[in-house]
């Protein structure tokens, strides 16, 4: 085998080695512009109107809790705000009919982290696949960052669950809380691998409250051993602009439940307690927003404006998952597009939705990549 042979077969070598590299690293995305269009926009159904609860469809499964021995609520690592509390007497009850109305929707969270340890927390579902939650239940920077695994069980009584088990697929964690533990962005969603919901029916999200009105929230307090669902029942008596405070009796191990109104409609995510009154995340439009995003939802603003793309490299994406990608063949650098719609993306970016000038779609672009013209 001569000289320029051996070279040919290592630089084959080579290249197959990159090229199987990067297919490896890039498993989950994909480039295409075939059959890809922007799914279509009804600017009349993106608001801030509630989303829709669903009623269970499916048969509910039973079967084992493991054992809760070694595992604690995850509130009591955060001491810096003070934990839930009992405000005077305490006006908790056991949930007797777990299995029906808003309380089939509370779902016991365990926790696997990094550090090796288990935790537990509360949840409700607001999805067929999707569970609302604090962010601290699924994102504790101190103990490794990202739960590493979360099981979710529905209908838990004891050493059983009556209705359902799932586990985490995905997470998502508003960035505020991710960057700096900000106790007003409290909020996350666990996506899992099963279609849960279906089997509890979900509650509704709404943006709309008012003070003294008549609120709910239930869950799985440690003090309570952690298994069998407590409720309690108060009035909204404070609102800031990413918190609500109601005179709801809670303990630790309830984070993450739900807070709701008289219609069954979710207000916020409760995590912590202080002073004289407990208090939760409030579900404001801009937490809304990315939590249909996380449900694949994602709300469109109007936007109708002429733009021009800033630089000659840059990535087109065919969805705000980020797991397509859009090739550039006709896509030229200086050239103006119309950019329809702005969509505000959880990671703190801002992404339009662009158009040639035959109407056809090229894909989403962050704003800071394009001008307007």
């Amino acid at each position: 085998m001569n000289f320029k042979r051996i070279l040919l077969v290592i630089l084959v070598s080579l290249v197959t080695f990159y090229v199987l590299l990067d297919k490896n690293t890039y498993a989950n995305i994909y480039y295409t512009n075939e059959g890809i269009s922007e799914p279509e926009v009804d600017l009349e159904k993106f608001d801030d109107s509630p989303t829709i609860a669903i009623e269970p469809s499916e048969n509910a499964e039973v079967g084992p809790i493991p054992s809760q021995d070694n595992i604690i609520p995850m509130d009591t690592l955060y001491k810096d705000v003070e934990e839930e509390k009992i405000l005077g007497n305490d006006n908790r009850k056991l949930v007797k009919n777990f299995t029906s109305g808003p309380y089939r929707k509370v779902v016991k969270l365990n926790m696997k982290y990094p550090n090796g340890k288990s935790y537990s927390g509360s949840g409700i579902m607001i999805g067929e696949d999707t569970v609302l939650t604090a962010a601290h239940n699924i994102y504790t920077k101190e103990i490794g960052g990202w739960a590493s695994d979360v099981t979710v069980f529905a209908g838990a009584k004891n050493d059983d669950y009556l209705i359902g088990k799932a586990h985490s697929k995905k997470l998502f964690a508003l960035k505020e809380w991710v960057d700096s533990t900000s106790y007003e962005h409290d909020l996350a969603v666990i996506k899992l691998d099963t279609k849960l919901g279906r089997k509890t029916g979900t509650l509704s999200i709404t943006t709309n409250m008012l003070i003294n009105e008549r609120l709910e929230t239930s869950g799985f307090p440690g003090d309570k051993t952690g298994s069998l669902q407590y409720n309690s029942e108060g009035n909204l008596k404070k609102m800031t602009n990413n918190n609500v405070f109601y005179d709801m009796d809670t303990w630790n191990g309830q984070s993450g439940s739900g807070v709701w109104n008289k219609k069954n409609q979710i207000i916020a995510v409760h995590a912590y307690g202080n002073n004289y009154l407990n208090f939760g995340t409030r579900i404001t439009a801009e937490n809304l927003n990315y939590i249909k995003h996380w449900m694949e939802k994602p709300i469109p603003e109007k936007y109708n404006k002429s733009v021009s793309i800033l630089k000659k490299k840059i990535v087109v994406w065919g969805n705000l998952d980020f797991t397509v990608k859009r090739t550039q063949k006709n896509i030229e650098y200086g050239n103006v597009y119309k950019a329809k719609y702005l969509y505000k993306h959880p990671n703190g970016q801002s992404y339009l939705s662009l158009y040639d000038a035959q109407n056809n779609w090229i894909g989403y672009f962050n704003k800071k990549d394009v001008i307007n013209v």
